[in-house]
């Protein structure tokens, strides 16, 4: 639950980046990709978001 503040931060940092990369890249015809992966089932993201598992 360390984690919970800085992986948003990060992800919107990357977004941000991605998009004045393309605004600047675009004129030259380059094109930036931005993927994010979203909420992966762990055991560590099960207990803040309140996930059960079922067997």
């Amino acid at each position: 639950m360390q984690n919970q503040y800085f992986s948003p931060a990060t992800k919107s940092a990357v977004v941000i980046w991605s998009e004045q990369l393309s605004s600047q890249l675009g004129p030259f015809s380059i094109r930036v990709n931005c993927l994010q992966p979203g909420l992966i089932d762990t055991k560590n993201e099960q207990l803040p978001f309140g996930i059960v598992q079922s067997d």
